[in-house]
């Protein structure tokens, strides 16, 4: 998108919006699949109906923190920011301070 002179900020809420939606086509799927319960579905989930519902709330998980992403934009700044900070206690980072003064000034 970058070549095609799109912006990043705006490219990539684009397409954290299009995962949005993919992934909550999925939640609510799973969620109707699970409350309906149809035989011919359920008889081949049975074996690894545990898998599925860890999927479900996994989903359910990602579509939320995303949301919260997208429609809280400073708490992606200050994760990022922590982010960087951690990564530079533990000396997997160096210069996190140009790395801070980069992410703020973008």
């Amino acid at each position: 998108m970058k070549k095609d002179k799109l912006s990043i900020p705006v490219s990539t809420l684009v397409l954290m919006i299009v995962t949005i939606t993919y992934k909550l086509v999925l939640v609510v799927l799973g969620t109707l699949v699970v409350i309906i319960r149809p035989a011919q579905i359920m008889h081949y989930l049975e074996p690894v109906l545990g898998w599925c519902y860890l999927g479900l709330l996994l989903n359910v998980f990602c579509v939320a923190f995303m949301m919260f992403l997208v429609f809280h934009p400073t708490l992606a700044a200050n994760m990022m920011d922590a982010i960087i900070r951690g990564l530079g206690k533990i000396h997997l980072m160096k210069r996190t301070e140009y790395y801070r003064e980069k992410m703020a000034n973008a």
